[in-house]
Parts: C-alpha cells; structure tokens; sequence
C-alpha cells in the first residue's frame, strides 16, 4: 500500500493576497508569481503550480486579515492514452438516461429557511422572498412519484403538489 507524503516532504507554496487583490506566489521560498489577479483564478493558479511540479504541492493561502488556508494539491490526471486496437470495435460506456424531472413551487417560507423536499431525496434554502423550489428526477423513487411535498423546517409550511408518474 502506497503512504501518502508527509506536507513538509512536499514542495511549499505560498500564496499571500493583498488588499488590492496582488497575489505573491512562491514555491519553497522561490518566487513563482506575483501581480494583480481576479480571486476566481486562484485555484487555477495553483493548479497550473502543481501541474508545473509534477506532483502533489502543499499550499498555504495567506489573507489579509491574517486568516490562512493549508491544502495539499495534485495535479489532474492525463488523459487516457487507451486507444481502440486495429480490428477491434470501439466499445462505449453505458448512458445514464435522461433525467425526468418534476417540480414544485410554494410560498410562505421564512426567507433562507431549509426547505425539505419530500419523498426527502433532498432539501434546500428558501429565497430572500420566502419562496421556494424543489426538482426531484423521477428516476430516483422506484415505482414513480405521483406526488411531492415542500416542508419549512422551521416554519412548518406544507406545499403539495400532485403529478402522473
């Protein structure tokens, strides 16, 4: 069985963020990259670190309010160099079939409030206006769903609403 390396037996990135949204990028003490940058980028920042490497990093994210995030990162797996053999057909994996999806909408949520989905595969957050929605694949209850059902868990609020399976 293979062990995993210990963080301080991997190369250290460090990624400081300024207040203007500088980052300073440096991997065991060498600078790597350092400039403005759009936070979304960050992580493909690091990404493209790890896949330079060749191997898994050990990041550390320095924020201006001293706040840090530590992480160990890989690099993507290649792409499958499988190919199809002279002669042989090429053979492709089995599709998932296309969801059937059913909804329900209601009212009278407490704005944010979680919203069971019932049959409860599932539940999210109302709105900032107390409504609420939920999508169940019918392919997720056996038999088919002739009927589903929102619940506020906090305010209580029942919606039901019926369907043809």
């Amino acid at each position: 069985m293979l062990e995993a390396p210990h963080p301080d037996q991997l190369p250290q990135v460090i990624i400081s963020i300024g207040d203007d949204n500088t980052i300073t990028a440096t991997m065991d003490g060498e600078m790597f990259l350092s400039g403005p940058i759009d936070r979304d980028l960050i992580g493909h920042v690091i990404g493209s670190i790890a896949e330079q490497h060749g191997g898994p990093i050990h990041v550390d994210i320095r924020e201006v309010d001293g706040t840090s995030h530590t992480d160990i990162v890989s690099p993507p797996r290649p792409a499958s160099p499988a190919r199809p053999q002279p002669g042989r057909p090429l053979s492709l994996p089995d599709v998932a079939p296309a969801p059937e999806l059913l909804e329900v909408v209601g009212e009278g949520f407490i704005p944010g409030e979680d919203v069971g989905v019932a049959v409860i595969l599932r539940q999210n957050s109302a709105r900032v206006d107390g409504r609420a929605r939920g999508v169940v694949d019918r392919t997720e209850a056996p038999g088919g769903i002739t009927d589903m059902i929102l619940f506020g868990m906090i305010s209580g609020t029942v919606v039901r609403g019926d369907h043809d399976s």
